[in-house]
């Protein structure tokens, strides 16, 4: 008889297939509460009687190959496209290693081949740290779901990159060059006064502004449109009065985040020794902030941005920041 099981408060019935050599399972596109559990196990002995092929038994340990555990789990985990499309990846390179087996037959050994594939392709550190987490996190997934008992792939660590931000003078030319175009100069202040992420912005739109609550609702698109807020203080609100208010649609005409030139143009209008990319003025934002005094935790709420991913590239301003607080500090 199968069985239920609860995947991100999803219902499915899991079943041993003897035929394939592994566990299985179906969505009954359910979520996970009492009610919805007692239909789960009625549909479950009916399936039992009525659907199963003869010979099917419940899974006590799950052989199941490497290449059907990962369509699965990206077929049960919310990613987004961009995020699905590197666990792809990353799970052929490791079948380009070793052979696809059951996940339990995978050793250090496989790990060592991997690396052996990066090698003969020239991939760089960061690409190898962004292979090796993704593989760290499925395997991860593999032992919860009691696939294997052992995270064989360890995580390449990413070289550390120096955040450089854009010199607040040059800030100020660039937003002077773009005054005759009063969306593009809105896309810039906004972007520099506020550190959200370019592809963010683009979507913003009339709706999301609570005009009441006086809160912009932001969806980060690099995490399935996950929705965040930030304040609707005067200097947003006039900036949006001047574009000129609308009921519904985007706020900001462009496509997507290639549409968004301008600022690669104006730059070398102004001849610029250095060409900025417009993802730098999220560096801007937090590397100012930190300098002004700004606490990381209010910077991660205002940005959308991991505590983490924070502390690990703006390190050395922060350490500034604490040495200036440090002396400051007088007691006794």
């Amino acid at each position: 008889m199968p069985t239920v099981e609860s995947i991100n408060n999803r219902l499915y019935l899991k079943y041993y297939d003897p035929h394939k050599g592994y566990s299985r399972r179906k969505s009954l596109k359910l979520k996970d509460n009492q009610a919805n559990r007692r239909s789960a196990q009625k549909i479950a002995k009916t399936y039992s009687t009525n659907f199963l092929p003869a010979g099917f038994i419940d899974a006590d340990k799950k052989y199941i190959l490497f290449s059907d555990a990962l369509k699965e789990f990206l077929q049960i985990k919310p990613f987004a496209k961009s995020t699905k499309e590197i666990y792809t990846k990353a799970g052929n390179y490791f079948l380009k290693a070793s052979a696809d087996k059951f996940v339990n037959e995978y050793s250090t050994r496989d790990y060592i081949r991997l690396l052996s594939v990066f090698n003969q392709l020239g991939h760089s550190q960061n690409t190898r740290s962004i292979y090796t987490r993704t593989l760290h996190s499925l395997w991860n997934y593999f032992i919860k779901i009691k696939l294997t008992e052992e995270n064989i792939i360890e995580i390449i660590p990413p070289r550390v990159s120096v955040i450089r931000s854009i010199e607040p003078a040059i800030i100020q030319k660039i937003l002077g060059a773009l005054e005759k175009n009063k969306l593009h100069h809105a896309f810039v202040y906004f972007l520099v006064n506020t550190g959200v992420r370019v592809s963010t912005l683009v979507e913003l739109r009339w709706e999301d502004i609570d005009w009441k609550r006086k809160l912009i609702i932001l969806r980060n698109v690099k995490v399935m449109g996950t929705p965040f807020t930030i304040p609707l203080v005067p200097k947003f609100r006039d900036l949006l009065r001047q574009i000129g208010i609308k009921k519904t649609g985007k706020i900001f005409p462009y496509k997507d985040v290639w549409s968004t030139k301008f600022f690669n143009k104006v730059q070398k209008k102004l001849k610029l020794k250095t060409t900025y990319g417009i993802h730098r003025l999220k560096h801007t934002f937090i590397s100012e902030s930190i300098k002004q005094g700004v606490p990381i935790e209010i910077l991660s709420e205002l940005t959308n941005t991991s505590l983490r991913t924070l502390k690990r590239h703006y390190a050395n301003i922060s350490k500034e920041h604490l040495s200036r607080e440090l002396q400051r500090i007088k007691i006794g």
